[in-house]
């Protein structure tokens, strides 16, 4: 999985549960030491006050309850986790004892034995016990109880680590849900959860759907924050990266208001402000409006040092296809030279630019089936490619030896970031991937070299697209990564049918 993924993993699975018992020496020093990060000592402190509590006359069973919670965390820290596993199970049934099956004391142990379940990969019972902590929650507060909503993550995080993305899909959607429930459509605390649900669409490609919550969250902020609040800025940026990604209207212009609320802010930090010109300059080149953008890449000139200007206009720059169809342009041209190629093993699932693929599609089966619906994998540096699609221009032998191919070019991009005059210098790819990558550099756009702050032509680009690895493309920021976001989509559009 991508960084992506893993940040959202380890976030769900980092939380810390440490519960308190009456105050005593023995307790503070196992406390002061877990904070120290001190677990080995933290470990011998806190076994020795269990053993004092388990000797003593009258101890509540409450009490001992947290103390072997405490311990078990101690020893899930050090990696011990069948002594850790034994006595949160331990706590769990004093736990029982002292409250009954539904005290809500017991959600932050079931919680810890959830963390260690999932750690050692035993996923299935870390799921059965988080639902058990949620069922608890709902019986003492409400179905739609906010404070189920760490559960809510951590089962999310859990069918993540299981690739049970559909079900993960269901648990984003509820969380939303807990929160809608609790605050009205009008209120700036359901904020938060917009902005959790939009991250969720856009990363597992449900791109119509991140457009809608984006729009949500935009509308909120200006009902009671005002049309230029400056927490509408970061909504606006995501909301132009899937209007150009769905060929939407008008990425540059939602993108442009994002900068003026930025520029107009005193308290915006200049590097944010300067990004933002420069992205919305960029987006300008990709939709084509190349006087506007020629307009904002002067700006941005004059605002940078000397030395800076030099450095980031110095040479053209790759910003990506210009339209996400162009993807399935590029293919169908590189197969016309075999006759019935295209329609035999491949068919376009719609030109509509409205057309997204199945949003959340699980990749870890490696049945046919399933790696026919793979038209979402991307392969090759610089230029992102369609995986599938490589494969389907070569024949057997050619698919044995492709990772290590390459295609070295030269090219032109004139002042509008358009690239012309493609040369192919080098290259040991077979001639349709050759073919497949000249089409797709054509159809991309650069962000233009500048001198004296006028963009100009700039003759004799080079690029080596090479083939070394590929894997299965989860979006990781589409506000940063609009090429490979446009090409992920491209993808989708063209479903390969067979790779024999």
């Amino acid at each position: 999985m991508k960084s992506w993924f893993l940040g959202l993993l380890l976030s769900v699975l980092a939380w810390s549960s440490l519960a308190q018992v009456p105050p005593s020496s023995e307790n503070e020093d196992v406390l002061q030491l877990i904070a120290a990060e001190e677990f080995d000592k933290a470990a011998v402190a806190a076994a020795g006050l269990v053993e004092i509590l388990q000797q003593a006359s009258g101890v509540p069973s409450a009490d001992l309850a947290v103390a072997q919670h405490n311990l078990g965390y101690v020893y899930l820290k050090l990696g011990r986790f069948e002594e850790a596993e034994e006595h949160l199970n331990k706590s769990i049934e004093l736990r029982e004892e002292a409250d009954r099956d539904h005290g809500a004391n017991l959600v932050a142990t079931l919680s810890m034995l959830a963390r260690l379940y999932s750690q050692t990969n035993r996923f299935n019972e870390a799921h059965k016990v988080l639902r058990r902590a949620q069922y608890i929650t709902h019986l003492n507060d409400g179905v739609f109880t906010l404070r189920q909503l760490p559960i809510v993550e951590r089962i999310i995080g859990l069918n993540l680590a299981d690739k049970q993305l559909l079900l993960a899909d269901q648990q984003q959607r509820f969380y939303y849900l807990v929160n809608e429930n609790n605050y009205s459509e009008d209120d700036t605390r359901l904020l938060p959860a917009l902005a959790k649900l939009s991250d969720w669409y856009r990363k597992t490609a449900q791109f119509q759907n991140a457009l809608g919550t984006y729009e949500k969250t935009i509308t909120l902020i200006e009902n009671q924050l005002g049309d230029s609040n400056v927490a509408l800025a970061q909504p606006l940026r995501d909301l132009s990266s899937l209007q150009y990604v769905l060929a939407e209207c008008c990425p540059a212009e939602s993108l442009d208001r994002a900068v003026k609320i930025l520029t107009n802010n005193p308290e915006t930090d200049t590097t944010e402000k300067l990004e933002a010109t420069v992205r919305l300059a960029d987006v300008q080149t990709m939709v084509t409006k190349d006087e506007g953008a020629g307009q904002i890449y002067r700006r941005v000139w004059q605002m940078l040092s000397p030395d800076k200007a030099q450095e980031m206009f110095n040479e053209p720059k790759h910003l990506g296809i210009r339209r996400r169809d162009n993807v399935a342009t590029a293919f169908r041209r590189a197969g016309e030279s075999i006759p019935g190629h295209i329609n035999r093993h491949s068919r376009l699932l719609s030109d509509n630019p409205r057309m997204i693929g199945n949003p959340v599609v699980d990749l870890s089966s490696q049945g046919k089936r399933d790696r026919e619906k793979r038209a979402n994998v991307l392969i090759g540096s610089p230029l992102a490619l369609c995986y599938p699609q490589i494969l389907q221009l070569m024949s057997k032998p050619e698919r044995q030896t492709f990772a290590g191919n390459y295609v070295s070019m030269e090219f032109s991009v004139d002042k509008d970031g358009r690239v012309s005059d493609i040369q192919v210098v080098d290259s040991d790819a077979p001639s349709r991937v050759k073919a497949y990558v000249r089409n797709l550099l054509n159809l991309t756009r650069y962000r233009p070299r500048l001198e004296n702050g006028e963009p100009v032509l700039a003759e004799h680009v080079t690029m080596r697209q090479t083939f070394e690895s590929h894997d299965d493309y989860v979006p990781t920021d589409a506000v940063q990564d609009l090429s490979n976001l446009a090409t992920y989509q491209g993808c989708n559009m063209v479903t390969v049918t067979s790779y024999e």
